[in-house]
């Protein structure tokens, strides 16, 4: 037998690949910023440019220099992502000792002066409260792990989706685990607050091949025409997965639910109620809500999302509010590639939303709030020039020359920035709670502003804050905490999971939408689905 391939895709000698794994992330970690006093730099200073979009061949005029001596290695190698044994790292690396001894052991190198003792450089922040979430049955927030699994059960889903039919596919081979998992499934959703017609049409077919299975697609929307689809499969081919979800989302324009034999032989509640929350939400229901004082704005997310197999195709995508309650989304997606075409897309679709909105509520949105997402920080300063200022104009001429009121936020997830608790009594370090907000401070600019804030509660490892710059403000009865506020809540609004999200729930979709087009659908989504999470 050969030996493991260590980290770095060459033959390990030691044939301990967790050590090797252990060795040298410790390494590209705290090997490092020893170093503070450069004499001499070796081989000179590294000139570098910022990186633009596609199509933005202007550059700005500031000269970067890298210096080699003060540059460290962050992350994860490309060979280490590439091997499958990777696994192993992560579970020898997650472990709290372990992940507790490697953040101390950063601190210290950090932090220590000459006299040996450790100096940390503290950040002040604060944390906002619980958010408190909606249901039919009552009030309840996710307390200091803003984690509300389990508690749906008690209140009941916000508001549900009554449909008259629906339609279960599955293979002859499976046709009775099938039917025991239609009735457990409807009693969990029951439970929830979901009540399902009493007997769905569950069609067997011969084969689990791709081509049965559209057969047999085309075949029930034809005579049926169920407003959902749960397809079942006896494992996950994404060959297969791909196809069915194509000639559902881009040919059909049809709801659909994939769930694999796993799901179906599984004794647990959790993944059937995880179920009944997607198929309401892919519906148009409500599992929850969040109250929010502000009304009449529209909110919204523009994002890109580049495709990891063909980095040459690259997808712009639009998630808009349609309702006060923040539930409902219009969304848009298009391949580019020009950024010039994009950003002239997202302005008119941003129109577009407004006009669905309007339709929605009778009126036009008094004003807008945008989240950019998806940007790399050489792209900022483009970002700024290319899209705000066509996005304005194209907002004045459909408002009679008269600017809406707007804010235009850029969000950031933020590697190489974390946030701990620290008691220097006990030396005990941990992760931030979920509403911790560092907030940079500017009272001159009421306009433009900056902040951190940790929203999720991390289960495994560190978690990452996320970074908002505020680049414009001009909404009206508005303030640097109601912007904070907001944001707070709207990452309790993505309904795929039953706990609070890294980012507000509009850029959670984008992403979604961006990465399941990218990878899985390779196409536009069919125009029945633009007011639909189908993606979830």
């Amino acid at each position: 037998m050969s030996k493991p391939k260590n980290v770095d895709g060459q033959r390990s000698n030691s044939g301990n690949y967790p050590d090797d794994c252990f060795l040298r992330l410790v390494t590209m970690i705290i090997g490092t910023s020893a170093k503070t006093n450069v004499e001499a730099v070796s081989g000179g200073a590294v000139e570098g440019l910022p990186a633009l979009p596609a199509g933005v061949r202007q550059r700005s005029t500031a000269d970067l220099y890298f210096v080699p001596e003060l540059m460290n290695l962050v992350g994860l190698s490309y060979a280490m992502r590439s091997q499958i044994k990777l696994k192993v790292l992560k579970e020898l690396l997650l472990q709290s000792e372990c992940l507790e001894k490697m953040i101390h052991m950063q601190i210290q190198l950090l932090g220590t002066t000459n006299s040996g003792h450790v100096v940390l450089p503290y950040i002040f922040g604060y944390i906002l409260p619980p958010v408190t979430l909606r249901f039919r049955r009552g009030e309840c927030d996710g307390g200091s792990q803003a984690n509300w699994n389990g508690k749906i059960e008690r209140y009941h889903m916000f508001s549900c989706v009554s449909i008259k039919c629906w339609v279960v596919l599955t293979t002859n081979k499976h046709l009775e685990i099938t039917k025991v998992f239609v009735v457990d499934f409807m009693e969990t959703a029951h439970a929830i607050g979901l009540h399902l017609p009493a007997v769905p049409n569950i069609i067997p077919i011969d084969g689990k091949n791709a081509y049965s299975y559209l057969h047999a697609l085309d075949k029930i929307v034809n005579e049926i025409d169920p407003p959902i689809i749960i397809v079942i499969m006896e494992k996950f081919d994404f060959d297969v997965y791909a196809s069915i979800k194509r000639k559902l989302c881009i040919d059909l324009g049809v709801v659909s639910k994939m769930v694999s034999l796993k799901t179906l032989k599984t004794e647990k509640a959790s993944p059937l109620v995880k179920l009944a929350v997607q198929l309401n939400t892919k519906l148009g229901g409500m599992p929850w809500m969040v109250q929010i004082p502000t009304k009449g704005i529209i909110i919204v997310c523009i994002s890109t999302y580049r495709e990891t197999s063909d980095n040459n195709t690259a997808y712009g995508t639009l998630i808009a509010s349609l309702d006060d309650t923040y539930t409902r989304y219009y969304n848009f997606i298009e391949s580019y590639d020009n950024v010039n075409n994009m950003t002239n897309c997202f302005a008119d679709n941003l129109i577009i939303a407004a006009l669905r909105y309007k339709k929605q509520n009778g009126t036009l949105p008094a004003s807008f709030l945008i989240y950019r997402a998806g940007l790399k920080d050489g792209q900022i300063p483009n970002t700024y020039i290319l899209e705000l200022k066509t996005i304005k104009a194209r907002l004045t001429d459909f408002y009679d020359g008269k600017e809406p009121p707007m804010a235009f936020v850029l969000v950031q997830r933020r590697p190489n920035s974390k946030l701990f608790t620290y008691c220097s009594e006990n030396e005990v370090i941990d992760n931030v709670l979920p509403g911790t907000v560092v907030d940079f401070n500017n009272d001159i600019d009421t306009t433009t502003y900056d902040f951190l804030m940790v929203s999720r509660n991390a289960t495994l490892g560190i978690e990452m804050p996320t970074y908002y710059v505020v680049i414009q403000d001009t909404l009206k009865n508005w303030s640097r905490d109601k912007m904070i506020s907001l944001t707070y809540k709207l990452t309790h609004m993505y309904f795929n999971r039953l706990c609070s999200c890294s980012t507000p729930a509009p850029c959670e979709l984008a992403n979604k939408l961006g990465w399941f087009t990218s990878e899985t659908l390779k196409g536009i989504r069919h125009p029945k689905l633009d007011e639909s999470l189908f993606y979830l």
